[in-house]
């Protein structure tokens, strides 16, 4: 008897857990469904809204023509959303395809045509959702609508009435990166630099109690570095192991600081825009750590503690990820193992060969 009363007490636990279960679950699909009717109240309230201060049929907008003046405006004339503009007042981070003349397009066209899109919030709250056709990153766009966007960018800053140090900055970091003289080399790092820059601006203003930024014109050289290096090791795990010529890389062929001479590489020689100029062999790019080539080799993270040639591994993977020589942890410097640096080295690495 004693069995038989514990069993069921057990069944009618059970069927109050179930029964709790249940109607946890009622609840929510109920307050999922009070969100959407409240957004829909909201949306209608809002319709209304706009109808009920709608001016008289009698009173129409004042429009003014300049009789004397013609159309002399661009047929892509555009304007970037409201929210990217609210976004650049606040100083929030903004993808430069906004501000280019594709990215106003879609934002026009979406404005003019009524092509909105609303995000619904859990809270019964929703947003407008700028569209996004098209979209390119930052180091996809072109160089031209990039030196654009930035233009729009700082027109912008200055309209919506950013502080004018802040815009100061923002001229002077662009000053710093379209006079780089890798400019034309690196296109693609420069732009990756620009962006990662800006995201980093922004959030540092989350890391101490003033909310205080670091200084927005005033980059830090070593990102360019590590950015350029990470591109090139990309594009050398993206190439087959045969056929497609890579990145000239540190080792592989011989020549220069690879070579064992243990010299200085001589800078690149200059030849007259009317002399042709000779064709060099570019070699495979090969991982600055373990000296591989391999397709799928992680460039990128590869902390091997030996080369795959048996050789002696004078570089190694820092504690930040950076490639360092073994024997003092100092970084190396990627212009002196690619192409020769000069004496006025930007990168602050060791000009040493990382292959012998």
């Amino acid at each position: 008897a004693a069995r038989a009363a514990e069993e069921e007490e057990e069944r009618l636990q059970a069927d109050q857990l179930a029964a709790d279960v249940e109607n946890q679950r009622q609840q929510a699909v109920l307050r999922e469904q009070e969100a959407h009717i409240a957004a829909a109240k909201t949306l209608v309230d809002l319709v209304k809204s706009q109808d009920s201060v709608a001016e008289p049929k009698d009173k129409h907008k004042k429009v003014l023509q300049d009789d004397d003046l013609e159309n002399s405006l661009d047929l892509l004339v555009a304007t970037p959303s409201q929210t990217i503009r609210d976004r650049i007042r606040a100083c929030d981070y903004v993808d430069l395809w906004h501000l280019t003349a594709e990215g106003m397009a879609v934002a026009t066209r979406a404005k003019l045509t009524g092509d909105t899109t609303f995000e619904l919030g859990t809270d019964g709250s929703f947003k407008l959702k700028d569209s996004v056709t098209g979209f390119k990153a930052d180091q996809e766009l072109t160089m031209a609508a990039w030196v654009t966007a930035l233009g729009h960018y700082v027109r912008i800053m200055q309209a919506e009435g950013v502080a004018e140090n802040i815009v100061q900055s923002m001229i002077r970091f662009n000053y710093i990166l379209t006079n780089h003289p890798d400019f034309a080399r690196h296109a693609a790092a420069i732009r990756l630099w620009h962006q990662q820059q800006r995201r980093l601006w922004v959030l540092s203003g989350t890391l101490n109690a003033e909310g205080k930024r670091f200084n927005l014109g005033r980059p830090n050289s070593q990102h360019f570095d590590e950015l350029r290096l990470r591109i090139m090791e990309e594009r050398a795990s993206s190439l087959s192991s045969g056929g497609s010529s890579g990145q000239a890389g540190s080792g592989g062929g011989g020549s220069g600081p690879s070579g064992g001479s243990g010299g200085k590489r001589p800078p690149p020689s200059d030849y007259p825009p009317s002399a042709p100029r000779p064709k060099v062999a570019r070699t495979i790019f090969r991982c600055f750590v373990c000296f591989a080539s391999d397709s799928g080799h992680p460039f990128r993270t590869c902390s091997a503690k030996v080369r795959v040639d048996g050789k002696e591994q004078h570089a190694i993977r820092g504690p930040g990820g950076r490639v360092v020589f073994a024997d003092s942890l100092k970084p190396i410097c990627i212009d002196y193992q690619l192409k020769g640096c000069s004496t006025a080295c930007r990168t602050g690495g060791v000009h040493r060969c990382a292959n012998c």
